[in-house]
């Protein structure tokens, strides 16, 4: 592993490490999700009422359904359908389906009562108790102190008027059946809307509260508001109650997907685009193949001319003319030999003119190089001036490209 690359990898783990640590550090977002279960401590959650119920009705006899519906429940329990004394508490309704309202009805028509704690309600419930809602929101920052107060109308509970500050989305109700349906509680604008009423069907009331905030987390721990819900709670009269739980809480999410669970967790999300750079990265920059780096290894340097001009020096300074010159005029005649395919027992003029016809230089030096061969050579001047006609020889043969 290259110091280059050591590098980037201590880089990459102190950049990682600094983005994980100031992730753990730096304080969790609030969940301001309305999950109204008795599982979640998030403020929209109702772990604070389902652990107070046993201690505001210690006579009675609190169950928490889970994992089932509400026709699954009855499906399961169906001595319920012949007593009563239970009542259901429902916070929040978006989970019932249409087999589950059938349920309830006849349910409440045998004599028990079922709690709704809802914004809202399901057609199949409102067009058989003949309700209308509807809803109207309410900015506080914007009015000038002017709030919605939320009341109970049982002057033996509280009559005082609650405020549910950072509550803008209430829910009431413009049209129910008031010759059956009594009006428990109001929220208070520029006029007085119930928004929770007792209503009769058969032998059993349903009992329908269009603020569920009210009952959570965040206003349980309210020591004003806690009031409200807890005077609220009081009409649940019956022995036997049960609070259902079916699939509302934050962390029951069996059908997501395992990337939807990673997405919506900011750690894991960024711990899966850290994996995903991080692969590209390696992709990248060590995909390829390694091995070691081919060291460059210079060609052997041509020497020959060195090494011919070394042994010509030392042939020269030896002063031996005669053998230098008898060497010289051998490897000629065994280039012409070998090029030419002439006899070079016999060098005169006939030879002379085959070698002038055959390379294209001229006659008159091949002549003078005949000359020089069988002249008698033995001083210095002999060597330079059979050494000249033989140079001359190649560099004529060089430039009519015979050679």
């Amino acid at each position: 592993m290259s110091n280059r690359l050591k590098i980037y990898l201590l880089l990459f783990a102190v950049v990682i490490g600094l983005m994980m640590y100031l992730e753990y550090t730096k304080p969790q977002p609030i969940d301001w999700k309305k999950t109204y279960s008795v599982k979640d401590k998030i403020p929209f959650g109702a772990f604070v009422l389902a652990e107070e119920l046993p201690k505001l009705f210690p006579e009675k006899n609190i169950e928490i359904v889970e994992n089932q519906t509400i026709a699954e429940f009855f499906i399961e329990n169906e001595e319920l359908m012949e007593k009563h004394d239970n009542e259901f508490f429902i916070l929040g309704s978006n989970f019932l389906s249409k087999t589950d309202y059938d349920y309830l009805l006849d349910f409440v028509k045998i004599g028990n009562d079922v709690f709704f704690a809802t914004d809202y309600v399901h057609e199949n419930l409102s067009n058989k108790l003949k309700l209308t809602k509807v809803s109207f929101m309410e900015n506080f920052l914007e009015k000038d102190n002017k709030s919605v107060y939320n009341t109970l109308c049982n002057s033996y509970l509280d009559t005082t008027k609650y405020c549910l500050r950072e509550q803008n989305y209430f829910a009431c109700f413009s049209n129910f059946d008031k010759k059956n349906a009594v009006v428990l509680g109001q929220c208070i604008d520029t006029a007085a809307w119930a928004n929770f009423i007792k209503t009769p069907y058969g032998a059993g009331n349903f009992y329908i509260h269009l603020l569920p905030e009210a009952f959570t987390n965040y206003y349980m721990l309210n020591d004003t508001v806690f009031e409200y819900a807890v005077n609220s709670l009081n009409y649940l009269k019956k022995s036997n109650i049960y609070i259902f739980e079916y699939k509302k809480s934050a962390k029951a999410d069996e059908n997501k997907s395992l990337l939807m669970y990673i997405f919506a967790n900011p750690p894991l999300h960024w711990a899966w685009l850290i994996l995903l750079w991080s692969a590209a990265a390696y992709a990248l920059f060590a995909g390829k193949r390694l091995q070691r780096i081919i060291p460059i290894i210079k060609p052997l340097k041509n020497s020959t001319e060195e090494f011919t001009q070394t042994i010509g020096d030392m042939y020269y300074n030896s002063r031996n003319f005669s053998d230098l010159i008898d060497k010289k005029i051998k490897y000629f005649l065994f280039f012409v030999k070998e090029n030419y395919y002439l006899d070079i027992k016999n060098v005169n003029s006939d030879f002379s003119h085959l070698l002038s016809s055959k390379s294209g230089v001229s006659k008159e030096i091949t002549d003078k190089i005949v000359f020089l061969i069988n002249k008698n050579n033995n001083t210095e001047e002999d060597l330079k001036n059979i050494n000249a006609e033989i140079e001359m020889f190649f560099k004529l043969l060089l430039s009519a490209k015979h050679f």
